[in-house]
């Protein structure tokens, strides 16, 4: 973990890391978002699963510039979910942590810094998370998530209640800047299954508390490749599988 001094004060690392597979266009929008934060303590690691497009060379000109930036090519195609989990299992050192798909995007510049002051304020918190907004590429239309939420949720709360209207679903991991160190106490990251969000939400409602920032802070876009749009039925099963061995694990 390395903290930067700032005047007297000591500013936690965070890492955004972006798993990315033939999504040149929009990558590029991605990163550039990161770029644009006002938090200084930084780094952004994109992590190419054997793209075939034009990603390579894009990220060669990108480490020309920006030295907050690490390029992680994988020598095999691991698959969304596992590739993300490589880059947290073997290049994270930070305290703080955010997984950014290739397709989505920040738009409120201080967002990390004012979700960096929340923890600060509140040590208990495992991970805090935002409003969103959904662009569909296919139709062009726009909607917007408006959650009304507590700012501070004890955790096994939120993990008892999931997805009840007081405990809404979290939309993606888009707006989720987690405490690294919190979910490596946990289980999170051994699950057999491709719908790994929802894993990383409730392994962390299990150590600290949930924090909501009442903001649009990121754009979550919907196109005809997103991992959404293409998850095999087959593995519903896994996933139920895994969630009730996460329930056997809790009643134990």
């Amino acid at each position: 973990m390395q903290d930067q001094i700032i005047g007297n004060i000591k500013s936690p690392k965070v890492t955004i890391i972006i798993p990315t597979y033939n999504q040149e266009k929009y990558l590029k929008e991605a990163i550039d978002s990161c770029l644009k934060q006002d938090y200084s303590n930084l780094e952004v690691i994109v992590g190419d699963d054997c793209s075939t497009d034009g990603t390579e060379n894009m990220m060669k000109e990108y480490l020309k510039k920006h030295k907050k930036i690490t390029y992680v090519k994988n020598k095999k195609n691991l698959g969304a979910g596992i590739n993300s989990q490589y880059l947290l299992d073997n290049y994270v050192k930070s305290k703080y942590a955010m997984i950014l798909n290739h397709d989505d995007y920040l738009i409120k510049e201080n967002y990390i810094s004012k979700a960096v002051k929340f923890f600060k304020e509140n040590p208990n918190l495992s991970f805090v998370w935002a409003n969103c907004k959904r662009k569909n590429e296919l139709t062009g239309q726009c909607s917007y998530t408006n959650f009304k939420i507590n700012p501070i949720t004890k955790g096994i709360d939120y993990f008892l209640n999931y997805e009840t209207p007081q405990y809404p679903h979290i939309t993606g991991t888009l707006t989720t800047i987690f405490d690294f160190e919190k979910l490596k106490t946990t289980e999170f990251g051994y699950e057999k299954t491709k719908s790994r969000d929802v894993f990383l939400y409730l392994n962390l409602m299990l150590v600290g508390d949930v924090g909501f920032i009442d903001d649009c802070v990121a754009v979550y876009r919907i196109h005809n490749k997103s991992i959404s749009f293409n998850m095999p039925k087959e593995y519903d099963l896994s996933t139920i599988q895994e969630l009730e061995k996460l329930k056997e694990y809790i009643l134990s």
